[in-house]
């Protein structure tokens, strides 16, 4: 609840006579998925000094930094070894949430540190079809340059340029086009 009402000192008080920091709720949300979730910079640095686990929860704080293009968290949770490329249950990464929402950024510290461009979801989506998807005309280009496969299809065997062609997407669509004429 401390964590909720984003009372940092009460945080601080609690990690430091031994509540447990990486409890979780029936959704599988920990303390600093929830301190993520809401951008609270200073909860999520006193739950990593007290051990809290960055990877933990279906939703990790990771990807919810990369949601929310949140760079400084993104940085923090890296710091604390969070795991790059980890997955919801639907099978997306911080990357695909970074890539969706447009947070370039993100992308570019994500990939910079390793995490795997095309990395399919469960329905076979990469953060290249996801950006395209949504129009995202910088992250399109961030993800073709840093090894982005436009080539790649999806489990209805579409690739980047149908989803943004479905979405009439246009200028994405141009990008995605020189990309094929160029192989």
């Amino acid at each position: 609840h401390a964590v909720k009402q984003q009372n940092t000192e009460l945080v601080k008080l609690l990690a430091e006579y031994g509540a447990n920091v990486d409890t979780s709720d029936g959704l599988e949300d920990t303390p600093l998925v929830w301190a993520s979730s809401m951008k609270n910079e200073a909860i999520v640095k006193v739950l990593l000094e007290h051990g809290a686990d960055p990877d933990k929860g279906n939703f990790s704080p990771l990807m919810w930094a990369a949601y929310y293009g949140n760079l400084r968290l993104v940085k923090m949770f890296l710091e604390s070894r969070a795991n790059l490329n980890s997955r919801t249950n639907e099978g997306w990464t911080a990357l695909m949430w970074a890539a969706e929402r447009g947070n370039l950024q993100v992308i570019w510290e994500l990939l910079k540190r390793g995490a795997s461009v095309n990395m399919q979801n469960n329905n076979g989506q990469t953060a290249l079809m996801l950006a395209a998807g949504r129009g995202r005309t910088s992250s399109v280009g961030l993800l073709l340059n840093k090894g982005g496969d436009a080539f790649v299809v999806d489990f209805n065997k579409k690739t980047a340029a149908d989803y943004a062609r479905s979405k009439q997407r246009n200028e994405v669509l141009q990008i995605l086009e020189k990309e094929f004429e160029l192989r």
